[in-house]
This record gives C-alpha cells, structure tokens and sequence, in this order.
C-alpha cells in the first residue's frame, strides 16, 4: 500500500505500525553507520521498531564514542551487524557525475559520497590564477 507524505510519518514515526518500510538514504547515512541507525534502532529521537539487545548496544556505543578511533571500531561493529542481519536492503543506487570547471575554478573540495558539490567547495572556490 501506498501512503501519502503525512500518513506515512505518522505511520513510522508515531504509530510504528509497519512490517516494512520503503524509504531512501543518502552515501553519509549509509557510511556513517551510527545515524543510518534511524533507520533500523529502537531508541530515543529515532523512528524504527529494532530493539535487538545487541544492535541496541553497538548503537549506544556509537553514540557515546570519545574518539575517532572508537568510534570507528563502533562503525565497523553497527555495518558487520547490517551485513548479517540486513535489517535494510538498498534497492537501488544511482552513480552520481559531477562535472566541475577545473579549467575556471580552482579549490574543488570533494567530500566523501558527495563528490565536489558540496558547502566546502562552495566556500574554498576561487577563479584560476587568483
């Protein structure tokens, strides 16, 4: 069944009455595995049904993580965790092409999953030659 917009959240997010959800994602949720959690955990400000102990618990380590090398560990424990479990699926994803004038602007910023169109290039480009 199809839903309109407001359905749909009230749905997800207020009834959580659903067997499954077919919604979108973008590179960084996907990468970042602790706020793609939205999409899967059980737990406050978050929208799904999951309440797995143990993806409760990589998820709230996640969360308080006190450094980039824990919270890297905890990345890689919340996707091991997705690959097995698979509690969501990408259907589909789309190769994105950005063509950029490197010939007239120099400083593209390319950020991961975004490619060079993205708020730091906007602020760091400047015409060649200045």
């Amino acid at each position: 069944m199809s839903l309109g917009s407001d359905a749909f959240k009230k749905k997800l997010w207020t009834d959580r009455d659903y067997l499954m959800a077919i919604g979108y994602s973008t590179p960084y949720a996907n990468l970042a595995g602790d706020t793609a959690a939205e999409y899967y955990v059980d737990l406050p400000g978050l929208f799904s049904t999951s309440t797995a102990p143990n993806i409760l618990e990589i998820v709230n380590e996640a969360i308080r993580s006190r450094g980039m090398e824990e919270l890297s560990q905890n990345r890689r424990a919340i996707q091991q965790y997705v690959a097995e479990e698979q509690p969501i699926i990408a259907l589909i994803w789309g190769d994105a092409i950005y063509p950029v004038r490197t010939d007239r602007w120099e400083d593209w910023t390319p950020m991961y999953g975004y490619g060079p169109v993205n708020y730091w290039s906007w602020f760091s480009l400047k015409p060649v030659g200045e």
